[in-house]
């Protein structure tokens, strides 16, 4: 086993056990802590005492031959806690660019991915503007996307209740993300993981169901990168568009967690070794 692949092994487990521990990952999440969509000197952070609001649009290409997926999404943070207003001279945007795998009227499972988050101060999502308007703002934070999350997939290839995605935070910029003494960096915490569930609703096809700025942007821009574009199509199982609405929580692994996440890393270790070996 090449030690890239080990490594991506350890990620997977260490994740899956996290999300196995009785009572643990509802415990680690972070409570109180803060945003400030447009940054130091700008309006007041706003606290948020268990998520962020997220909406948005994606478009996904199923190949059912080899069982897997591609996914491009552009999302919005508006609320957090459902009532609780974000304001600001910018809006908080995102892109989540995934892969993963599909089994028809079974499952789907995250393999990879990347999830960036903006302090757009332009206010143009849902434009042409960068891809939807999502990604022409400033990066204020990014996160990995985990092995494992997912959720149900009808016969039909079409997703069927929530979608649950867990993520790893590789940088948080300081001065938009905020512990909740209000103060101190939520970086400075220590390892900070993000759950991301969403509700993803089939867009049909129709006027005013799916507007031709969500193909180009979302498919054509998003997904294949202004190539292939004619090719979309909007007809699952194989390709479909999707409406997302959900909730974005963080989490700080508690020490107990942690002591179990790392003997996962001891078992996943000893697998490797045990693979090599033979």
């Amino acid at each position: 086993m090449k030690v890239k692949s080990r490594l991506a092994v350890v990620v997977a487990v260490a994740a899956a056990l996290f999300l196995m521990i009785p009572g643990a990952a509802s415990a680690a999440f972070l409570q109180g802590w803060f945003i400030d969509v447009d940054g130091p000197g700008g309006s007041a952070p706003v606290q948020v005492n268990q998520f962020l609001d997220i909406v948005g649009q994606a478009y996904v290409q199923n190949n059912l031959g080899l069982g897997t997926f591609t996914e491009f999404g552009a999302f919005r943070s508006q609320t957090a806690d459902t009532f609780v207003a974000l304001p600001g001279t910018a809006e908080l945007t995102g892109t989540l660019t995934a892969t993963g795998t599909v089994t028809l009227g079974g499952v789907i499972g995250f393999t990879g991915g990347t999830v960036n988050i903006y302090s757009d101060a332009a206010n143009n999502f849902g434009t042409a503007a960068g891809t939807f308007g999502a990604d022409d703002g400033t990066l204020i934070g990014s996160f990995t996307v985990l092995p494992g999350g997912g959720g149900n997939v009808d016969a039909a290839g079409v997703p069927n209740g929530q979608i649950t995605a867990l993520l790893q935070a590789t940088s948080l910029t300081p001065g938009f993300w905020i512990a909740p003494d209000g103060v101190t960096p939520l970086s400075s915490l220590g390892l900070i993981l993000g759950f991301s569930t969403t509700n993803a609703s089939f867009v049909g096809p129709g006027t005013g169901l799916l507007p031709p700025i969500v193909v180009s942007e979302i498919g054509c821009e998003g997904l294949l990168g202004g190539v292939g574009c004619g090719a979309i199509t909007n007809t699952p199982p194989t390709d479909l568009f999707l409406s997302t609405n959900g909730q974005f929580r963080l989490a700080v692994p508690e020490p107990s967690s942690l002591m179990l996440l790392g003997g996962g890393l001891l078992l996943v270790g000893l697998f490797g070794f045990r693979r090599k070996k033979a």
